[in-house]
């Protein structure tokens, strides 16, 4: 049972808690939708949550916002750098990264939030160092959706796929993996999908690319996915066993 504090200083001391369980989700996420803020700060009850961010924005740590999606808004609470401050403290290095209105496109929406949940989910479950890779790192290559190190210590790249690529588009990623994997950037490639029917498709189309070019070698693809590539669900990811472990 959660533990219900009774002194004044106890109140402050939770709220505190609460707020640094968020900020500290949003340093690197820039934003959230609402729900999955009461979710990261252990708050289920909608009023206890909107009061909390509410206080929060009073004291210019974060903002909140809203969006027009199709059939109705979509709140979201960001971080401001007077929150990047006091995520960062003393002990981590300060981002100059602020949430910025207008600036989500609907066309990612859905998948940036899948990838937020994704991450909450394996997080819990044990996985670490879980981070977006950015531009300066991985130049005009493609850049997996996220790269995390595994319960059992295994660096993964993560593919969220909640629409499927052409088999042209899957060509190149899939390139481009193969010659991540070959420097050790990663060890593994899971591709995740909404439905075990997408997972399944996913992997059939990628099995069934032609020999690609991989640092002026030909390599056939099949070989590489059945030793380096797993597709699972999003409710399978977070507890995945990988073969051999």
């Amino acid at each position: 049972m959660p533990i219900i504090p009774h002194s004044h200083a106890e109140r402050l001391a939770a709220q505190a808690a609460k707020h640094r369980r968020l900020l500290a989700w949003l340093r690197l996420e820039l934003w959230t939708p609402i729900d999955i803020a009461g979710d990261v700060m252990g708050v289920r009850d909608r009023r206890t949550i909107r009061t909390t961010l509410a206080a929060m924005a009073r004291d210019g740590l974060v903002t909140l916002d809203s969006i027009e999606i199709p059939f109705g808004s979509l709140r979201l609470v960001g971080i401001t750098m007077d929150g990047q401050s006091a995520a960062a403290g003393t002990e981590h290095a300060l981002i100059g990264k602020t949430y910025e209105r207008g600036r989500i496109g609907l066309t990612v929406l859905d998948h940036s939030i899948d990838l937020q949940r994704l991450k909450l989910a394996c997080l819990r479950a044990g996985w670490k160092n879980w981070t977006r890779p950015d531009l300066e790192k991985w130049g005009k290559h493609h850049r997996p959706d996220a790269v995390a190190v595994m319960p059992d210590g295994t660096p993964v790249a993560i593919e969220c796929e909640r629409t499927m690529k052409t088999a042209k588009r899957y060509k190149a990623v899939v390139a481009n993996h193969l010659g991540a994997l070959k420097k050790n950037a990663y060890r593994r490639v899971i591709y995740t999908s909404p439905t075990p029917e997408k997972a399944c498709n996913v992997e059939r189309l990628l099995r069934s690319l032609p020999p690609l070019v991989v640092a002026g070698e030909k390599v056939l693809p099949t070989p590489v996915i059945d030793s380096s590539f797993s597709f699972v669900t999003f409710e399978h990811l977070p507890t995945l066993i990988l073969k051999g472990s």
